[in-house]
């Protein structure tokens, strides 16, 4: 019981890596996708970026959702 209260309290999460964007071979498109949950307040938002080779935008798009209880339900 006493785990499940740390989890609750614990739910912020950070990555430590340095992560950067690498760019694909050339007549490529890459495609990078990344989301966040804050479950207190139940909201969701998602991200997606096309680019080429040389770092070129395509297409983006950010989505927000309200009222997601668990990610397990999407």
């Amino acid at each position: 019981m006493e785990e499940l209260k740390r989890l609750e309290e614990n739910t912020c999460t950070k990555r430590k890596e340095d992560v950067s964007w690498k760019a694909p071979s050339s007549l490529v498109i890459k495609i990078n996708f990344d989301s966040a949950f804050d479950g207190r307040r139940f909201r969701l938002v998602s991200g997606v970026a096309v680019r080429d080779e040389r770092g070129a935008v395509f297409f983006t798009h950010t989505s927000f959702h309200k009222g997601v209880l668990s990610l397990l339900k999407l």
